[in-house]
């Protein structure tokens, strides 16, 4: 599902039913979600997100881009190979983990609009949590959880200083048709969620 209208973001009936279910490029990465749960332990507040950060960077480490999966791989081959290559892989095992939990997770691509600036086009995958009733934005590759955020929000700032602009909300980006960066970045000149 892709989000177009900020206005959805306030029915979470909806978040709630359609941001649990898998994406293509999210599938369920383990068949057994009792396992998982065994594994991180009960989320019952907003800093226990930290146990699926923690799960994660113990099982996924950085690797530098050497063979350019990029928009190439879905959560579950991510975590099958054992390593991320930036930031969209941490966020797509991020979603897969927590929606298997039922946690409602929304994919959230964000142009940085700080090194644009300097003519340096770079983009940065995070994700919104639905929790308790309340939006989170979650950066699955720094661990960040940042509480203070607006649902629907077409600009954010992450602890690093820079300044973000939305650029896709949705289950994945292959609702999207995006396939290489390319694709990605066409969406600045034509923001799919802008509000």
């Amino acid at each position: 599902m892709i989000i177009k209208k900020s206005s959805i973001l306030k029915n979470k009936n909806v978040i709630q039913n359609e941001f649990v279910k898998v994406g293509e490029n999210t599938p369920n990465i383990f068949a057994d979600t009792f396992y998982l749960q065994k594994q991180i332990g009960e989320i019952n507040k907003i800093s226990d997100l930290n146990k699926i950060f923690k799960f994660i960077k113990k099982n996924v480490k950085r690797k530098c881009d050497i063979e350019n999966h990029l928009f190439k791989r879905t959560s579950k081959q991510i975590w099958i190979s054992e390593y991320a290559e930036s930031s969209l892989d941490y966020a797509l095992v991020f979603e897969s983990i927590a929606r298997q939990l039922g946690i409602p997770t929304i994919h959230t691509e964000l142009l940085d609009l700080t090194l644009k600036k300097q003519k340096i086009i770079s983009t940065h995958s995070v994700c919104e949590v639905l929790f308790n009733g309340k939006f989170v934005l979650v950066d699955p590759t720094t661990t960040e959880i940042k509480e203070k955020h607006k649902a629907g929000c077409s600009k954010t700032k992450l602890e690093n200083g820079h300044t973000y602009q939305v650029l896709f909300r949705g289950t994945d980006l292959s609702e999207c048709g995006i396939e290489s960066l390319d694709d990605l970045l066409t969406l600045n000149k034509k923001v799919r969620y802008n509000i």
